[in-house]
């Protein structure tokens, strides 16, 4: 059976001293407490410059679904053959023959803003909380337990508690990998030939492309002068045609008026009227919100469209309705949830490294205040309720005030509320805010929640399978995206 996890940290031992350095024994203990959790860890004491163990190394690195990259320091973490490993892995991930693999980070004596840029994003743990990193590996790799799960904190759930975002039983990252052949043609320990080669810009080789990831394999590569210089051709005309039929709509829509030729201010009226509020993934076929009468029923499980906002990626025909789930009704109220995550943002980017109330994080900021004077019309506005957030959810909140606000990022409580299933919980990350690099090849993203991660610096999210990661990311994190929630008034 192949290995789970591959711990990666500098090998080596101390000046004038037999002792291995810090960072080894960190990894040793760590091993052994994977290991006595059934979890297949791959450890070894040698690096890429012993031939012996190359082969068994590389074997490791393909066939791991987590890298732990163990440091005490940013020198050790950049040292030759530790930096070499973690960034072949990250290599892979990028390339897409790993998309859902996963890079944590267990440091001690140093903090996250700490890290090398490449690994800035990854969650982040230490000896104190090695316990919370064992739950993370073992929930990504299929191993958490189906019966008594337990929440971030230790404390078992109750009968009646949900506990599926916490049960990953069939998780999408449960290690599916073939082999590697023992063939010498498939694996060599040359760095320019091996399965994991990138340049010295960090950019996966071209020949580890076609060699092990064919389907990967740019097919511009075989295309001559003449037919890329045809294709780029055809691609300016392409956007040519589609600037003066954006053009050509504006002057229908003007001319169309009677008022012949318009001031500055009806032209950009009239740009909005004829290129904007189009619908995305068939958003333009829904209930407008806005147009409910006392008439229409609305119940949990409806999709309603709402404001606007840039989703498809194509800023020269305006932006496109947002469509809506209907997750409660409750006293004449809606509870609607984005059915895609708009965009990326920090949850909190005001400081380097600190754990971020939702009072003050600027991620409440920006849904408040500019995607909601952005996304919605003066009627839209006058529909959204002011509604009084609980945001002391657990111990480690105590304290925490409660808001109130119009656009919010829901809690662990209301996702377990409201949504009930991994299924519902997932979501596909809009044409727009698309990013390979953070969100898996399917499109699903991971999202923001309000509540407090298991350490300081973290808050919870809602990662692409539909699990809740109750350890939480940095809040100064980029690469989770936000799905923004709020009550509407019904008539």
């Amino acid at each position: 059976m192949g290995c789970n996890v591959f711990l990666c940290y500098r090998r080596g031992t101390l000046e004038d001293s037999d002792e291995p350095i810090r960072d080894q024994a960190l990894a040793c203990d760590l091993y052994h407490t994977l290991t006595a959790h059934g979890i297949n860890t791959f450890f070894s004491e040698k690096d890429l410059s012993d031939p012996a163990a190359s082969y068994s190394i590389y074997k490791a690195l393909h066939e791991a679904q987590i890298l732990i990259v163990v440091g005490t320091s940013r020198e050790n973490l950049e040292s030759e053959r530790t930096f070499s490993e973690w960034r072949r892995f990250r290599n892979t991930i990028l390339n897409g023959e790993k998309p859902d693999a996963e890079i944590f980070t267990y440091l001690e004596g140093m903090t996250a803003d700490e890290l090398p840029f490449a690994l800035s994003d990854t969650e982040t743990f230490d000896p104190q909380h090695k316990a919370y990193l064992v739950d993370c590996v073992k929930e990504d790799i299929g191993l958490t337990a189906r019966t008594i799960q337990e929440n971030s904190f230790g404390q078992a759930a109750s009968d009646n508690e949900e506990a599926w975002p916490f049960d990953d039983t069939a998780s999408p990252f449960a290690p599916d990998f073939a082999p590697l052949s023992d063939s010498s043609d498939m694996m060599t320990f040359d760095d320019g030939n091996s399965p994991f080669a990138s340049d010295e810009n960090n950019n996966p080789l071209k020949n580890a492309d076609v060699y092990f990831f064919p389907e990967a394999q740019d097919a511009s590569a075989d295309e001559t002068e003449e037919s890329s210089r045809k294709r780029k051709l055809a691609l300016s005309i392409a956007a040519v045609l589609l600037a003066l039929s954006s053009l050509l709509a504006v002057f229908a829509a003007v001319t169309s008026s009677g008022r012949g030729a318009a001031a500055p201010e009806t032209v950009s009226s009239a740009v909005s009227s004829a290129i904007a509020h189009k619908g995305y993934r068939g958003s333009d076929t829904l209930r407008a919100a806005a147009a409910l009468t006392a008439k229409d029923e609305v119940k949990r499980g409806d999709h309603l469209r709402f404001g606007t906002y840039e989703q498809d990626g194509d800023l020269t025909n305006g932006t496109e309705y947002i469509e809506w789930r209907v997750i409660a009704v409750e006293e004449g109220h809606a509870l609607l949830l984005t059915e895609y995550l708009l965009t990326h943002q920090r949850y909190d980017g005001s400081e380097t490294y600190k754990s971020a109330t939702w009072e003050d994080c600027t991620l409440r900021q920006w849904l408040n205040e500019s995607f909601f004077n952005d996304a919605f019309s003066s009627e839209e506005q006058d529909m959204i309720a002011t509604a009084t957030l609980t945001n002391s959810d657990s111990a480690e909140t105590e304290g925490w005030n409660d808001t109130q606000d119009q656009v919010f990022a829901l809690s662990r409580d209301d996702v377990r509320k409201y949504l009930a299933s991994n299924d519902n919980a997932k979501a596909l990350v809009t044409d727009a805010a698309y990013n390979s690099e953070w969100d898996n090849k399917e499109r699903y993203g991971n999202w923001w929640l309000r509540s407090v991660g298991g350490q300081n610096g973290n808050t919870m999210y809602v990662k692409y399978n539909g699990s809740v990661n109750s350890f939480g990311k940095v809040s100064l994190s980029q690469s989770i995206a936000v799905r923004p929630a709020l009550w509407i008034e019904l008539p």
